[in-house]
């Protein structure tokens, strides 16, 4: 007697009249179950060995056979007893998956639920990306002459959003620096811009970073101040003890008048 593997969610004895059922969390513990029970309740030898769906050929290790890679979507054949030809199962193929995950590639090497949600929400991202390059993204078309489309619309979407950012972090940053007490944190150089991003950390020798936000907050302006999560960087810097910084983010939806509000409210600190 034969069986062919891999094995099903619940494997069956395939013994005519036998109803034993083998239904592990594990494909190896199902398999070595139905063996033991073959070999001790109806004293059956038994080995076990794969056969290609596509070319019916029996391979010694499937993940490495041809035909895996050439047609990947399909999975080896069924399980079933090579004496009586009775199928053991409705077998999925060589891969882990649960059960309502597709049995086409990539979904079935999914071993648990997919994120669904995130998909959801990198697929409107990426929409959102290509809107702006519809809109807005003509002069940058020339620098990808071999995208279209969606595609081509989200690279220079990026790339309209990364030139206006970097423009408000720039006038942000000569804003500040021009403040007498306050230091900015990190890249200020004009012709620098492109090393960083446009959130923008400084420090005043006048005030405590929470009391800024706090300041700023009370005419409707939202920044962050502390260590933002990076601890280290504000141990680095020997900013920890004196409150860490006060963190703008501005955005493509910031203009370069809210800047400059932002600006006046924090010189008028000083």
């Amino acid at each position: 007697l034969t069986v062919w593997f891999p094995s099903p969610a619940v494997l069956r004895c395939p013994i005519a009249g036998c109803t034993t059922t083998y239904a592990g969390t594990l494909q190896g513990q199902r398999r070595a179950s139905l063996l033991r029970h073959l070999q001790r309740a109806h004293a059956t030898e038994v080995t076990s060995r794969w056969r290609c769906r596509r070319c019916s050929q029996v391979v010694q290790r499937p993940t490495t056979h041809p035909c895996r890679w050439e047609e990947p979507d399909q999975p080896l054949l069924p399980h079933g007893c090579g004496g009586c030809g009775r199928s053991l199962n409705t077998a999925r193929g060589l891969y882990y998956k649960v059960r309502p995950a597709s049995d086409r590639s990539p979904g079935n090497f999914e071993s648990g639920t997919q994120s669904h949600e995130g998909m959801a929400g990198t697929a409107a991202a990426v929409d959102y990306f290509a809107s702006i390059g519809a809109s807005w993204g003509d002069d940058y078309a020339g620098r990808y002459p071999l995208f279209d489309g969606r595609k081509l619309n989200a690279h220079t979407g990026m790339d309209v959003l990364f030139d206006y950012e970097t423009g408000l972090a720039r006038r942000l940053i000569d804003g500040l620096v021009a403040i007498p007490g306050v230091t900015v944190q990190g890249v200020t150089a004009p012709d620098a811009m492109t090393r960083r991003v446009p959130t923008v950390a400084f420090t005043s020798d006048r005030h405590a970073p929470a009391a800024i936000a706090r300041r700023l907050a009370e005419q409707g302006m939202f920044v962050w101040s502390g260590h933002n999560y990076a601890v280290e960087v504000v141990e680095a810097l020997g900013l920890r003890e004196s409150g860490g910084v006060v963190r703008v983010g501005p955005v493509h939806y910031n203009t370069a008048q809210e800047i400059d509000r932002l600006l006046n409210a924090v010189e008028s600190l000083h």
